[in-house]
Order: structure tokens, then sequence, then C-alpha cells
């Protein structure tokens, strides 16, 4: 037997939305059970379909979705609109002319101009470039240790 193919179905590609959520859930420790809850899907099979790359993500759900993995929604909704309707993407690009800038992003640049004794902060040799590398790979460490200790102490 023969089956259909409904075409109405997203291909399987590569997943960036996918792998996305999959990090951030992973980070939050949270289960697909509640971030389904938490987007308001009553059955936890549609976060593993997202999951999966077997369906996208529906746009109109990113703020619910960003705020159960702890996302900033821009950049979340431009992961999306970069792997589901790049030709969306590029329009938003070239109109902002520039990347979407996420809240957390705005902090950190507020907080490197203040530091900043000329407010214009710049990595251009090869040792700078390396300092900042440091710096986020000890951020994004103490990011991921802060989700264990709150979940510790959840269970505690």
């Amino acid at each position: 037997m023969r089956k259909t193919i409904n075409s109405n179905k997203p291909t399987k590609r590569a997943a960036s939305v996918a792998n996305y959520l999959s990090a951030m859930m992973d980070l939050t420790g949270k289960t697909q059970k509640q971030i389904a809850e938490e987007v308001g899907y009553p059955r936890q099979n549609v976060i593993s379909m997202i999951k999966n790359g077997d369906i996208n993500m529906p746009l109109d759900k990113t703020p619910e979705f960003a705020k159960a993995i702890g996302a900033d929604p821009a950049h979340l909704l431009m992961i999306a609109l970069r792997e589901y309707q790049p030709g969306v993407a590029a329009v938003i690009d070239s109109l902002l002319g520039r990347e979407v800038v996420t809240e957390k992003e705005r902090t950190l640049l507020k907080t490197l101009r203040e530091l900043s004794p000329y407010n214009d902060l710049v990595a251009e040799t090869e040792e700078e470039i390396e300092a900042l590398k440091l710096f986020v790979e000890i951020a994004s460490k103490r990011q991921a240790l802060r989700v264990v200790d709150k979940d510790a102490l959840k269970d505690a």
C-alpha cells in the first residue's frame, strides 16, 4: 500500500528553531509537558513535533515560547523567520539595516559603554578578540550555572 504524501507538512530541514528550543529547554530543565502548558497547548506532542522539526513553531506563539524557555522573543522570532520565511527575514534585515538586538544584548551594550572611558569600545586586535571570547565563555557558563542553581533550589 502506498502512502499519500501530505504536501502541507513542512519538509524536514536543518532545524535551527528545533535545535534552539531543545537547547533552551535543556537549560531550563522544564519538561515538554510544562512548556506545552505555558505556551497554551493541552498536550505535549506539539512540542515534541516542533523539537523534532516535524512541524514549524507557530510564529504567533513566539512570545509564549520565548517566555517559557527564558529566551528573548525578538531573537526567537528572527531565528524562526530565517528558517521558515527567509525572504521575510531578509526584508526585515534590509529595512532595519541591522540585526535584531535582544533586550539582554542591549543591557550588555549599555554596560560595555558605561565601562569604556570613550563609549566606543572596539575589539580590533587578536588579543582583544580573544579576551571577548573568554568573557563570553565565562558568562555563558555562569548563566548555565544560574539555571542549574534555580532548579536545585526548586527541588530543595
